[in-house]
């Protein structure tokens, strides 16, 4: 309880959403010194399982949920 954990950018948080709820649950505060601007999302249609996506469904549901340009860098650069 009352236990305070200042990071420097988001970067340094390696926590599940699990134990992060579980700590501000508890009382805990995490603080973070520099801020952040997203300025693009990223996708990779390809699972892990090699099951191919349609990137360009995903992007629309993506975008559904946010302001910034949601791009697949495969489709954007000639590879």
């Amino acid at each position: 309880k009352n236990i305070e954990i200042i990071v420097k950018d988001f970067t340094k948080i390696f926590v599940s959403p699990e134990i992060l709820n579980r700590f501000f649950r508890s009382g805990g505060i995490l603080k973070v010194l520099l801020n952040t601007k997203l300025i693009a999302i990223t996708i990779n249609p390809l699972a892990p399982s090699g099951h191919v996506l349609d990137s360009k469904e995903l992007i629309r549901a993506i975008e559904e949920f946010t302001d910034v340009p949601v791009v697949n860098l495969r489709e954007e650069i000639d590879v």
